[in-house]
């Protein structure tokens, strides 16, 4: 037997609310401070990594890139210190 349970709210017996839909697009799981555990074999998809991700990837290239270009100065500044003594 198949059916369709639509509720808005799926409280525990102490009236938490274990499941909460807001609107049309925001369904929250648990509250502030509360675990979530998925049982063994579950996926997670967590779509906020996916858009984090290539930001960090970035931050650290561009961090790559200035100790680079301040190592060159540093070389450089050796360089003309050398060549004038």
């Amino acid at each position: 037997m198949a059916g369709i349970l639509k509720v808005d709210t799926i409280q525990n017996s102490n009236t938490s609310n274990l499941v909460n839909q807001t609107n049309t697009t925001t369904i929250t799981i648990g509250a502030s401070g509360q675990n979530i555990i998925l049982p063994s074999g579950n996926l997670l998809i967590v779509d906020t990594l996916c858009h984090l991700l290539p930001v960090v990837v970035v931050l650290f290239i561009f961090w790559l890139l200035i100790r680079f270009v301040v190592d060159c100065f540093h070389l450089l500044r050796v360089a003309v210190v050398l060549v004038i003594c």
